[in-house]
């Protein structure tokens, strides 16, 4: 049993995997998510030590890796771009990284004002190695993650009632 979005979720085990029932966080208004990324990014909120602003410097290369809807996606982004350009970063270091189906709607909205790169897993041109595991499993990534001086992810998962997982 764990504690999550004030709800208490009981796990259910079998041989061969377990689940749980729960349902997803509730939806927040874009002015709350505004807010909130606001907050995030000047440290308005005590429970970080140091402002996003505070490290970034007007020449940092930026790269916005975006994963979810686009109606879900576009209004964070809104509010973490208007903060960037606040803080003196220029439209031309600013780099957005998605899949194809979002990259459409991204290209639409932004009409070329940022770098916009579709990121496809299966291209190995596009890959980087970052580490190995310990038993010897090498991890790539993106190669434009690497690239960047600063990566600030929004990612954006639907819930779902119902989780699983191979044990």
């Amino acid at each position: 049993r764990i504690l999550w979005n004030q709800q208490s979720i009981i796990f259910h085990k079998s041989e061969e995997k377990f689940s749980c029932q729960f349902s997803g966080p509730s939806p927040i208004s874009i002015q709350a998510i505004n807010h909130q990324i606001t907050d995030f990014f000047h440290n308005r909120n005590t429970s970080q030590s140091f402002a996003i602003s505070d490290l970034i410097i007007g020449d940092d290369r930026i790269i916005i890796p975006l994963l979810g809807e686009p109606d879900q996606i576009i209004p964070p982004l809104n509010s973490l771009i208007e903060n960037l350009i606040s803080s003196q970063i220029s439209e031309n270091n600013i780099t957005l990284l998605c899949h194809q189906p979002l990259a459409d709607a991204i290209a639409l909205k932004y009409k070329g004002r940022f770098q916009l790169i579709i990121h496809d897993p299966s291209a190995e041109s596009e890959r980087a190695y970052l580490a190995s595991t310990t038993s010897g499993t090498r991890i790539y990534l993106n190669r434009h993650l690497l690239d960047h001086d600063i990566v600030l992810p929004i990612v954006v998962a639907e819930p779902i009632s119902h989780a699983a997982g191979l044990g």
